[in-house]
């Protein structure tokens, strides 16, 4: 990519030791070699992302033609939400409750303040105490 070749990689250290010296020399190069390591898997890091993401549309398309498309599926009839049986016993329930009602005495408001409640005044008994 760069054509950078054996010779010009030696051309460019000598320069560094002319221009560094020799005590400041092995701290570049160990800064420079960090740098590169870092820049080296972050590469690696994406690379390793973008050939997850192709794995993952790969195995889409193969998983695509194996699901049946929901048009090739018969159509269900949904289950009844009630059975005649059903019916049958809802009517005879409503039947007994208005044969019930039609045997049981009405009861007045008069009966309903006669009956008392153990330890419970009626309405009359208040206004005799009075």
């Amino acid at each position: 990519m760069f054509d950078v070749g054996f010779w010009e990689l030696v051309l460019c250290a000598v320069v560094a030791l002319i221009v560094l010296g020799p005590e400041r020399m092995p701290v570049a190069v160990r800064s420079v070699a960090h740098w590169l390591g870092a820049a080296r898997s972050m590469l690696n890091a994406v690379k390793a992302e973008f050939e997850q993401e192709l794995a993952l549309d790969k195995l889409k398309q193969e998983l695509m033609p194996q699901t049946p498309p929901t048009e090739a599926m018969p159509a269900v009839d949904p289950p009844p939400t009630q059975t005649a049986v059903d019916i049958q016993d809802n009517a005879d329930i409503q039947s007994a409750i208005e044969q019930l009602k039609a045997s049981s005495p009405q009861r007045t408001t008069a009966d309903a303040d006669r009956q008392t409640v153990p330890g419970a005044e009626s309405p009359s008994d208040r206004a005799d105490k009075s």
